[in-house]
């Protein structure tokens, strides 16, 4: 026969852990709203905390500093005080023969204020994180506290705590502002809920929070806490109302979920494919250079409106001699365009030169100048492009003499620019050619782009 147990409820039973001046104070605020999750609730001071058998309770409830001891079963919600309830003696991966685990304990610490704040994904899965944006976050301006290990004793040791914590809230720098986190190794330890002073306005909403954690976790001494009231046989008109409501909305929500979901995955492969696209095409502008940059360079000329001749095709180029990569044709008006890729190198006067000899050739078989000469490059493209220099940023006397002798100077960056406007309508392929083709010395698009002109 079993032995009979006297004096015993059900579990699970809760200590709240009170500084000496504030015990009737709060237990006056918060004994009935804990007796709502818990079948025994005892109210001590931190001195008091000692005289209780603690191994009987399952959880318990700090409101500043904690007491020397705290037995480890225990889960504890713990709201502010300067240090917390862990013994450092229980930090997993720690052997207790190891005399590292004296010299570290967790603390609450003042840092400088941030203005962003993030709600963690592990608040987020456990339905915490309208509660921790409603008593974590700091106001505007106000001066927090923070979590962090300390060493307070001997010479730095191998410790790893600070992977033990799963923050609910951390700021911009990645400063913990509340967590949660084992009390020890073994099944039967507890966990420790480190939450902020002020969060102790909200105790109640916290231990429920809690509680739904440790009972989903598998946590016995949780299992049975509060069911009863959800039994529909004890629940109200107006609950069970409620209820409804709630699942009926929450079926839309979720068949709405799964729409806007479907939506966005099918929006973030249309984006995928167009940045692909990009890669292939337009882009090439600023990162190709050789036979790919010719091509590319075409393509956007082409969509400018410009008639657009590979060079090499022509008839008076048939004896092998390269001259201009492209010759482009606006009705009667006619451009010769040379098109240069530098990885680390910038625009070289000696393409200027080369392409004055295409000039040459042009003459000699037209009997004409040509209306304009481009000198199209892509330079510094391992560089991101709103690094790189402008062309001929040091040679202005280079420039003057090639826009004298009706040249123009084009980084693909502007020319990427400029097509992209035509393609969004921002410009029209008409006024775009007439921009270029009255442009000479170093384009400049957008024309506030740098000092200068075109």
């Amino acid at each position: 026969m079993p032995d009979k147990l006297i004096g015993g409820k059900q579990p699970p039973w809760a200590i709240v852990v009170l500084p000496e001046d504030s015990v009737v104070e709060f237990e006056a605020l918060l004994r009935p709203g804990l007796e709502r999750h818990f079948t025994r609730v005892e109210f001590v001071s931190t001195e008091g905390a000692s005289d209780l058998h603690q191994g009987e309770y399952d959880a318990a409830i700090v409101i500043g500093d904690p007491p020397n001891h705290l037995s480890r079963n225990l889960n504890v919600l713990q709201f502010g005080g300067s240090f917390l309830a862990v013994d450092p003696q229980a930090i997993p991966g720690l052997s207790h023969d190891d005399p590292a685990w004296s010299r570290w304990r967790l603390f609450w610490f003042d840092g400088p204020t941030a203005k962003q704040f993030r709600i963690s994904q592990a608040a987020i899965d456990g339905g915490l994180a309208a509660l921790a944006e409603a008593t974590l976050r700091p106001a505007e301006g106000v001066r927090y506290k923070h979590l962090d290990w300390q060493l307070i004793n001997g010479s730095a040791a191998e410790l790893p705590v600070h992977t033990a914590l799963t923050p609910f809230l951390v700021d911009s720098a990645g400063r913990v502002l509340a967590a949660r986190l084992q009390r020890g190794d073994t099944p039967d330890d507890g966990e420790l809920w480190c939450l902020p002073a002020d969060a102790a306005n909200a105790v109640e909403e916290w231990v429920a929070a809690a509680i739904r954690h440790w009972r989903a976790a598998g946590q016995e001494a949780f299992a049975d806490a509060d069911a009863w009231t959800e039994d529909p046989s004890w629940t109200t008109h107006i609950e069970d109302r409620s209820t409804s409501e709630y699942r009926t909305r929450l079926d839309a929500i979720e068949v709405q979920r799964a729409e806007l979901t479907a939506e966005l995955e099918g929006l973030l492969a249309a984006r995928e494919d167009a940045r692909r696209q990009a890669d292939s095409n337009e882009r090439r502008l600023l990162t190709a250079q050789g036979p790919e940059l010719v091509e590319e360079v075409s393509a956007a000329l082409g969509r400018l409106g410009f008639e657009v001749i590979d060079a090499d095709t022509l008839p008076q180029h048939s004896n092998g001699r390269k001259q201009e990569d492209l010759r482009i044709t606006d009705e009667a008006w006619t451009c010769l365009v040379e098109i240069k890729g530098y990885a680390k190198g910038n625009a070289k006067t000696g393409d200027l030169l080369q392409l004055g000899k295409a000039v040459t050739v042009f003459v000699l078989h037209e009997q004409r100048e040509p209306d304009a000469q481009w000198y199209v490059v892509n330079q510094s493209f391992q560089m991101p492009p709103a690094d790189r220099p402008e062309p001929f940023a040091g040679a202005r006397e280079e420039v003057e003499i090639f826009a004298g002798n009706n040249g123009l100077v084009i980084d693909t960056r502007a020319l990427f620019t400029l097509d992209k406007d035509v393609q969004a309508g921002v410009l029209t392929p008409l006024d775009a050619r007439r921009m270029l083709r009255e442009a000479r010395g170093v384009l400049r698009y957008p024309s506030g782009s740098e000092e200068g002109g075109a």
